[in-house]
């Protein structure tokens, strides 16, 4: 069962859509602005999901993963863009990521995806 999720997004509205969107599912979700403060925040708490946006300052969204996955951390992370490519989801895909999003999305794809994602561990 998801309980916390972390929230990486650049762009305000897009975050604070993502973090309501979570809460609204019942799921405490921590929303932070970049990929440096996500990778940081995981260091303090631990997250049952990961939502990070692919295009950030600072650190981006394949940045955040990889720094993810070389420190050994297994946290299922879905990656969200408005620019996405097929190449860009394979990339993401190949660097761990467990699945991909394209904005716009819904709260209810939001589910979906979830609900998938915890069918799988």
């Amino acid at each position: 069962m998801i309980e916390r999720a972390l929230v990486a997004d650049d762009e305000n509205l897009s975050r604070e859509f993502l973090k309501d969107a979570l809460e609204s599912l019942g799921i405490e979700a921590v929303a932070v602005p970049d990929g440096e403060a996500a990778l940081r925040m995981t260091g303090e708490k631990d997250f049952d999901h990961v939502v990070t946006d692919m295009r950030m300052p600072k650190l981006d969204g394949t940045g955040l993963l990889k720094k993810l996955r070389a420190k050994g951390c297994d946290t299922p992370v879905v990656i969200v863009t408005a620019f996405g490519t097929v190449e860009s989801a394979v990339e993401a895909m190949r660097e761990g990521a467990d699945d991909f999003l394209h904005k716009p999305f819904s709260v209810d794809q939001i589910e979906v995806l979830l609900e998938t994602l915890e069918k799988r561990r």
